[in-house]
């Protein structure tokens, strides 16, 4: 059952001013509540955005590449922080909304299709170490379904089919990841990605599986 939160937003995404308004509100909402609750599940939003902006920084990474657009927040959320900004989603809808919402942003570029397909389009692209964000399964709602709920096997598979440039992945709900519904679990996803690259590192923290080169790393961050 939808909440009334969500039942407003369904209404105002069509007004991207008042829409973005909203969702800034309600995202420094959530994170107080979050902080005063004692950091507990479900983690908001907006702590996610700074795990992104914080790795960033510490790897000096200017290219974005994202799985599963939703309405878009996470995108226009680091609008100003990378110099490219790549954003794929399943859902037709979804994805005309968002690229309506990013017209005018020349170094955005919205992608329709199966993420677990299309992604190594992108990836064959970059010549340059990029931070992937991994958000493209299927949560419920409004969000699309392909053939699996969660493409992520498919998603790495494209990442590590090319050379090594350093990318760093950030994979989120890290807690949908318990073996159920094409998610595996950590422990499997952990094995795998190791043996894909073995002097990776792999962690989790705010509900975010974290995997990256700890020789790759540029400056200090707050993770």
């Amino acid at each position: 059952m939808k909440s009334i939160f969500t039942k407003f937003a369904e209404q105002i995404f069509a007004y991207p001013n008042i829409y973005c308004i909203y969702y800034l509100l309600r995202s420094r909402i959530q994170y107080i509540k979050w902080l005063t609750n004692g950091k507990k599940f479900p983690v908001p939003h907006i702590v996610k955005q700074i795990h992104i902006k914080n790795t960033a920084c510490a790897f000096n990474l200017h290219t974005f590449v994202e799985t599963g657009t939703y309405r878009g927040d996470m995108v226009y959320a680091m609008r100003n922080k990378f110099k490219k900004i790549y954003s794929i989603e399943l859902d037709n809808t979804l994805h005309k909304k968002a690229r309506a919402r990013f017209m005018k942003y020349n170094h955005i570029h919205m992608l329709s299709g199966d993420s677990g397909k299309i992604l190594g389009n992108i990836v064959k692209k970059l010549d340059k170490p990029a931070l992937f964000w991994l958000d493209g399964h299927y949560s419920g709602g409004i969000t699309a379904q392909g053939e699996k709920k969660s493409p992520v096997f498919e998603e790495l598979y494209h990442i590590f089919n090319v050379p090594d440039f350093g990318h760093v992945i950030l994979i989120d709900d890290a807690s949908c990841f318990i073996g159920k519904n094409d998610f595996p679990k950590i422990s499997d996803l952990k094995n795998i990605i190791l043996s894909y690259r073995p002097e990776l590192n792999f962690s989790v923290n705010d509900d975010i599986i974290i995997i990256y080169s700890k020789q790759k790393k540029k400056c200090r961050s707050l993770l």
